[in-house]
């Protein structure tokens, strides 16, 4: 049974939402793309009349998709509307479900004779209880959505151990590969999985699958990175290491779950690179992660313009959808400037993100962060805009369009000022977690280096 149906030149499939505070899971717009003789894509998505007509029925996305009568349009790259593209697979997970068919959404037990471009973007084979956010894709009206269980968190190193026989070329059943299928985009080369534990959802990032001898553990260097951020004041999701063989594995508290009697509630999700999309702009090539990016570049793989990466638009974008935008906005330069502070140079729009709770859209917690050891101490650069001097990791960069944070000049500086004096305090932090002294010395290059403090030239 195939799961997306052919028409005119395009695939098609239904988007299911849960409703927000509700287990109910109902059909809420029809997508189509269609592919043009020279290749590019277009695609179309018009929400349903019984959809429109619930009291209770949500906006999948309130910039792009609002609620309406109308088709919405978006074209280029991918042709998937962003806030579809949020709730499907990451790049670990496209790479499982690209390896071979498995159960498809709506119809369980069933094999799909091949993999069009909707099932792997959108995660048509993947477990529904695993997307990200509340969104889920079928192709019919049709879908059996299950309730979220999640693989107990003594299973990891069964898990773990499959992550790496994939990673080797071997084989394993349908089943539990789609085990290892997440949502999320953390760490996004990264083998991951969700579990359940302590009656909450997590995002378990198992160890490398390549990791040479002697390496840094960079999933403990991860925690530490977090842990300092804590310490400085960002919201950041909870966090913590398990060892699993004697290697690192970082669980994350996933923000768009929550735990009901009887069941799970699923909360939309939009990423900070949905937030930022100019109206009717597709989301990039769906292959493509935002792994390995310098601060430097402009045009991502995937076509993605990257021009268009700021923290800037990202508090543009608060201040239009945060039920609370003046304290969001606040938080948000806070992170940047912690980002600064610890040279976190490869942090995308997509380590940002949004969720929709009973309030509305607010913030979500920090969920993946890592400092990047820069010998250079001339010049940093984060992946994203900070101010009048583009990408420049440095001080007065920082506080020189804090307006557009609704800060004025004194407080930007004042927060600046307390992020530098708890990163400065680094060393205890990551000895706490556990960091061995040799990989502190490793990556002490990323902590305040003195081009932070340098006025811009």
């Amino acid at each position: 049974m195939a799961t997306t149906s052919e028409r005119r030149g395009g695939l098609s499939c239904y988007v299911h939402v849960q409703l927000p505070g509700q287990e109910t899971v109902v059909p809420a717009a029809r997508f189509q793309l269609e592919v043009l003789a020279d290749g590019s894509r277009i695609g179309r998505l018009r929400y349903g009349e019984r959809y429109l007509a619930r009291p209770d029925a949500v906006a999948l996305d309130p910039a792009q998709l609002p609620l309406s009568r109308q088709v919405h349009e978006v074209s280029g790259g991918s042709g998937l509307p962003p806030a579809l593209v949020d709730a499907g697979p990451d790049d670990w997970g496209r790479r499982l479900i690209a390896q071979g068919p498995g159960p498809a959404a709506g119809s369980p037990g069933t094999d799909s004779p091949g993999l069009g471009p909707l099932d792997a973007a959108l995660g048509l084979a993947m477990p529904v209880v695993e997307a990200c956010g509340a969104l889920s894709f079928a192709a019919t009206t049709q879908i059996q959505p299950g309730h979220f269980q999640g693989r107990p968190a003594h299973e990891l190193p069964a898990l773990a151990g499959d992550a790496q026989a994939l990673a080797s070329g071997r084989d394993l059943a349908s089943a539990r590969r789609l085990a290892l299928i997440s949502g999320w985009s953390l760490a996004s080369t990264r083998p991951k999985v969700t579990v359940s534990d302590g009656g909450s959802a997590w995002v378990a990032v198992l160890p490398a699958t390549d990791a040479l001898a002697g390496a840094p553990d960079r999933l403990r260097l991860r925690q530490a990175t977090l842990e300092l951020a804590r310490r400085c004041g960002l919201d950041v999701a909870p966090t913590r290491l398990m060892v699993l063989g004697g290697q690192s594995c970082l669980l994350v508290r996933r923000p768009d779950r929550e735990a009901r009697p009887g069941g799970w509630l699923r909360h939309l999700w939009l990423s900070g690179r949905t937030l930022i999309a100019a109206p009717g702009e597709a989301a990039a090539s769906v292959a493509a992660g935002e792994d390995g990016v310098t601060g430097s570049g402009l045009a991502g793989t995937g076509g993605e313009d990257r021009r268009r990466w700021s923290w800037l638009l990202l508090a543009d974008g608060l201040r239009r959808w945060s039920t609370r935008p003046g304290r969001d906005c606040r938080e948000l330069f806070r992170r940047m400037a912690f980002c600064a502070a610890v040279s976190a140079v490869n942090l995308g729009p997509r380590s940002q993100g949004l969720v929709h709770r009973d309030e509305g859209w607010r913030l979500a917690p920090v969920l993946d962060l890592a400092a990047d050891r820069i010998l250079d101490t001339s010049r940093r650069e984060l992946a994203m805009v900070i101010g009048d001097h583009g990408r420049l990791a440095s001080r007065a960069n920082l506080v020189s369009r804090a307006g557009r944070f609704g800060l004025e000049r004194p407080e930007a500086e004042a927060i600046v000022d307390e992020v530098v004096g708890g990163v400065g305090q680094w060393q205890a932090c990551f000895a706490a977690v556990g960091v061995p002294a040799v990989d502190r010395a490793w990556i002490a290059p990323a902590m305040l280096p003195a081009c932070f403090f340098l006025a811009p030239g």
